[in-house]
């Protein structure tokens, strides 16, 4: 199969599609579903400029006035009786609303970006999955509209002719789960956005280091706040390392911190105090995307603890920045980071606080993992996501019209 459908169709080639996207975080770029669906559609539209993607949004939403990546991109604003956001909105959309415009529209394929099948559509659909955190935490789903909404795309996303999973780890997991055969799920790795690069300009770096009033020298964390992202052990490994070494640099960490604690939400803040180190932590709030080059390049390392993640963006980027990493054992990160970085057990602090202590300690040690980590990440591009993506629609679409 030739990949691409820019020449004219033939044997054996791929014809062009109309393609129909579930465009419900279209806009929503601080979210990982909406930098997937962004990112994806600008590579898909301009590697296939044959195909012809309709993007399906709800109408009045903000993100229907954002300019469309291409030519041959086009909104299709679909109304529900709940309006244009809240959950009924989006599963009325989901279930009701794009499946009625894939006909309306007559597209040969509907992709649904992120784990939201409908349970019928006339026309082959291929789902994104990125996580089941659902299902491997359920306490993610606490709530019975949370745990009825999860055993219902649990069993549409069956009706999907391929899915696709961000990892191998994933892909794993959605098998096991969702009881899904191995020959309908098929793992595409995400890719790095063009602007994540190390930067160098004494300027640019000024400009974010006094914007965001961060240390001289200093370790990142920039993530969420949830359990998984287990930010309460890494105070207390930061605790150790400032015990072993006082010299320590400071531990910034980015993102916007939960208002109360909850057992699903902890305070890091409160870990921080609980830890001791308060007076070393900055909690510097919203990254801007436009920053977090210069945040990560001039970064001593970035830490990444998750228990569990269906890809990890954050640690492709800090890595496309040159930065060195260490990231936890276990569910996509290894599979990210590869060789590239330190690799530890989230449950170990000490082994934490050693390797930060390292990392510090050795100039050479950190050079040489940045350089390693830069090289890994050269590994994932958006071109590549694309053009697997495309593949899998043409497969879907070959096995819909030929069945």
């Amino acid at each position: 199969m030739s990949g691409s459908c820019a020449e004219p169709a033939g044997v054996g080639e791929v014809r062009s599609l109309v393609i129909g996207v579930n465009g419900w975080f279209w806009g929503q770029e601080t979210v990982g579903s909406g930098q997937y669906l962004h990112q994806l559609l600008v590579h898909l539209a301009s590697l296939y400029p044959r195909d012809r993607y309709i993007l399906f949004v709800p109408a009045g939403a903000p993100a229907v006035s954002r300019p469309l990546p291409a030519a041959n991109v086009e909104y299709a604003e679909l109304h529900t009786p709940f309006g244009a956001r809240g959950d009924l909105a989006k599963l009325w959309f989901e279930q009701v609303s794009v499946p009625a415009a894939c006909r309306t529209w007559k597209v040969d394929l509907l992709h649904v970006p992120y784990w939201a099948t409908p349970a019928w559509t006339p026309v082959p659909v291929v789902t994104t999955i990125h996580d089941v955190i659902p299902l491997i935490l359920p306490e993610y789903a606490a709530s019975p509209a949370a745990r009825a909404y999860t055993r219902l795309v649990s069993l549409t996303a069956r009706r999907s002719r391929l899915v696709l999973a961000d990892s191998q780890a994933t892909t794993r997991d959605v098998c096991r789960s969702l009881r899904l055969p191995a020959e309908r799920v098929r793992t595409v790795y995400l890719g790095v956005a063009p602007g994540l690069v190390p930067i160098e300009d004494e300027q640019v770096l000024d400009g974010v280091r006094e914007r965001y009033r961060l240390p001289e020298r200093y370790m990142l964390y920039l993530g969420g706040f949830d359990r998984r992202k287990n930010v309460p052990m890494l105070m207390q490994a930061y605790a150790r390392a400032v015990r072993r070494r006082p010299e320590q640099p400071a531990l910034v960490v980015g993102g916007r911190p939960p208002g109360k604690g909850t057992p699903l939400f902890p305070d890091p803040c409160r870990a921080a105090v609980e830890a001791g180190v308060q007076e070393r932590v900055h909690f510097i709030g919203w990254v801007r995307e436009e920053d977090k080059p210069a945040l990560y390049s001039m970064a001593c390392c970035s830490l990444f603890p998750s228990l569990y993640e269906g890809f990890g963006l954050p640690v492709l980027e800090a890595m496309a920045c040159g930065t060195p990493v260490i990231a936890a054992r276990g569910s996509s990160l290894e599979e990210i980071v590869g060789p590239a970085g330190i690799l530890l057990d989230p449950a170990e602090p000490d082994a934490w606080a050693e390797a930060m202590c390292r990392l510090c300690m050795e100039p050479a040690l950190a050079q040489e993992l940045g350089a390693r980590a830069r090289e890994r990440a050269g590994e994932f591009s958006w071109e590549r996501t694309a053009q697997e993506t495309r593949r899998a629609f043409a497969d879907a679409d070959r096995e819909w019209t030929s069945g």
